[in-house]
């Protein structure tokens, strides 16, 4: 009953408590959730129907304060992830989990101030997620392409393999894994291949 369209915001509130995890999903992301429906999710005990109800979008401001506030890092890592309001990301920005905060650098709200700063993020993690994001930029590939990290650069030159300017400087990259990479990337490149 979960998937008919036409299913009550009542009875989403029981399928919100079922045994299984695929209907309390489908109830939170039902297209007839109420904002009963969506506070009842918030505040549930039960961390995948939190983690689906920081899927949604808008929110009243008390459920994402309680979202950003949750103790359970997946559940502000989907807010991260799905958010389309610039004050919640940046809140983010500040998350203690670098899990968190690298996803921050996912979403298409984030802005390059807050790469620029992402990328200069304590966590390796976290700056190996904004190496993965498209359109950086270059000012922040530039950045990323000297990281201390070699698996930043190995995200950067993997996820920007296509910016010859980069791969040729990434060729020269002192982990032998990135440099191939690079010079794989540009020998495609090359004429007659």
């Amino acid at each position: 009953m979960v998937s008919n369209p036409g299913c009550p915001p009542e009875v989403l509130l029981v399928f919100l408590r079922d045994s299984e995890r695929q209907i309390r999903w489908d109830a939170v992301q039902h297209p007839n959730v109420d904002e009963a429906v969506r506070r009842a999710a918030v505040r549930s005990a039960d961390n995948d129907v939190r983690w689906a109800a920081a899927q949604l979008h808008d929110l009243e401001p008390d459920l994402i304060e309680a979202l950003l506030a949750d103790a359970e890092w997946q559940v502000r890592e989907q807010l991260a992830v799905n958010t389309r309001n610039a004050s919640v990301l940046e809140a983010l920005m500040q998350d203690r989990d670098a899990r968190v905060r690298g996803e921050v650098a996912l979403n298409e709200l984030a802005t390059g101030d807050q790469l620029r700063r992402l990328a200069e993020d304590a966590s390796a993690g976290a700056r190996a997620k904004v190496a993965a994001r498209d359109l950086l930029p270059v000012d922040v590939q530039l950045r990323l392409a000297g990281d201390r990290s070699s698996n930043v650069r190995w995200w950067l030159c993997v996820s920007h393999d296509d910016d010859v300017g980069l791969m040729r400087r990434m060729s020269a990259d002192p982990d032998k894994l990135v440099a191939d990479h690079a010079k794989a990337a540009l020998d495609q490149r090359q004429p007659g291949r």
